[in-house]
């Protein structure tokens, strides 16, 4: 029969006029944000070890899982996972990592400085590089109370190299390690952190 009423009409909060029935697609979207939001921490759990035997160790502690991690097996939860946030990047904007001792952040994988990874930003350096997957905390040492970077190149830098070199060093001096943990922080609008509900009125 004929619709007279938009579904979005109908879900709609009552005070603005609907029938503050929920979209169960936007519920959906939210209940797969929590655990795209799990797999951010690296506490052990049994189901966790079960998907990187699967889909790789990079699957955990990533904000930015997407096509690319979906493979030719991959089970149907698992590509609705990394198609999450696909045509609007709503899940990665709403976290951030916030880097302490850099013992749990991937120098050139993850974003913690910027607002891309250092891989993609430079690409040319990456792939000269001989610890594409080390930690910030092995990428330098203290030195008299400094931090020092130790970037380690597999040949020696081009002249024009140097200036790239030089541009990714300029951005990464902001950053001196703590002795705090790195964690990852919701930054959606939610005093109480990461929860289901605040995940779907942001994904309205």
């Amino acid at each position: 029969k004929v619709c007279w009423v938009k579904w979005e009409e109908v879900c709609k909060p009552k005070k603005e006029g609907g029938l503050g029935v929920r979209d169960l697609r936007l519920v959906n979207l939210s209940l797969l944000a929590k655990w795209r939001w799990k797999l951010l921490s690296h506490d052990y759990a049994g189901w966790k070890e079960i998907l990187t035997a699967k889909y790789g160790d990079g699957i955990l502690g990533n904000g930015n899982i997407g096509e690319e991690d979906v493979t030719r097996l991959a089970s149907t939860w698992w590509r609705d996972l990394c198609r999450l946030d696909i045509d609007s990047g709503w899940f990665g904007s709403s976290v951030g990592k916030k880097v302490g001792n850099g013992t749990l952040t991937s120098f050139w994988n993850d974003i913690w400085v910027g607002g891309q990874t250092l891989r993609h930003r430079f690409p040319r350096l990456f792939g000269i590089f001989t610890q594409k997957n080390a930690m910030i905390s092995a990428m330098g040492t203290w030195v008299e109370n400094q931090w020092r970077w130790e970037l380690s190149w597999r040949r020696v830098l081009f002249v024009w190299e140097v200036d790239i070199q030089n541009e990714l060093l300029e951005l990464i001096n902001l950053f001196v390690p703590t002795g705090q943990q790195d964690r990852w922080l919701w930054l959606g609008a939610s005093d109480e952190g990461f929860t289901v509900h605040a995940t779907y009125l942001i994904s309205l």
